[in-house]
């Protein structure tokens, strides 16, 4: 009787913690833009996370589409991780509708929309 007391009590903590970052996931799916001021010139960034784990981002200047990739992104706690089509990885940090991304010396915080 202990015993399936104790299988059912991990088996609730599983789906728990699995629902858990489903939610979170879930919550962080959307569009979110940035702002940021290279060599003089103010470029604007998007960045879409779909569901299904994908990511778009793209970069204007003065409202003419200059860049753009794609590829999948997983949560991890309050850490998201971006691979790309390359397979190379960017890691930032996720709270409150904001992701915060530090790269090649410049700091990129996108706001949800």
């Amino acid at each position: 009787m202990k015993k399936k007391l104790k299988i059912m009590a991990i088996l609730t903590m599983t789906v728990c913690i699995c629902l858990t970052l489903f939610a979170c996931a879930s919550s962080a799916v959307g569009k979110y833009e940035c702002e940021v001021s290279v060599m003089g010139s103010a470029i604007t960034m998007t960045l879409e996370l779909k569901e299904g784990g994908e990511y778009a981002m793209s970069a204007s200047t003065g409202g003419i589409s200059s860049d753009s990739e794609s590829g999948t992104y997983k949560i991890e706690g309050d850490k998201i991780i971006m691979t790309d089509s390359d397979g190379e990885s960017v890691e930032g940090t996720i709270s409150n509708k904001e992701i915060v991304i530090s790269q090649d010396g410049v700091t990129m915080t996108f706001k949800k929309k």
